[in-house]
């Protein structure tokens, strides 16, 4: 099967299916937040067991350059939440703000 890309207004829908393995990603963003999520569906489809693991990777920028930027973010996770913060202190227009990268990993059926 080929790679699928939908767009709308506000979100994108990115699917793929890869010798049994299908997936479906969707890309979207609150409408009264600046968040964006992303929510990932992954199905067996072969009729065969299979393990899977998923990573996810952010590269922080929190300024205007990431060169510039990138050696004054600082990250924490938070214990109540596992939640990843991040912020710049250094960043004059962005200082005050923090960003985060959480992760639902509730198994579905």
């Amino acid at each position: 099967m080929p790679y699928v890309s939908r767009h709308g207004f506000g979100y994108s829908v990115f699917e793929h299916t890869e010798r049994g393995i299908r997936s479906e990603l969707w890309v979207y963003v609150a409408l009264d937040a600046s968040v964006k999520f992303a929510v990932l569906k992954v199905r067996n489809e072969c009729g065969r067991s299979r393990r899977l693991s998923v990573t996810g990777y952010v590269e922080w920028v929190l300024g205007d350059l990431r060169p510039k930027s990138a050696m004054h973010v600082i990250t924490e996770v938070d214990p109540g939440s596992g939640a990843l913060f991040a912020w710049n202190p250094y960043q004059p227009e962005f200082g005050g703000r923090v960003a985060f990268f959480n992760v639902d990993d509730a198994a579905g059926p």
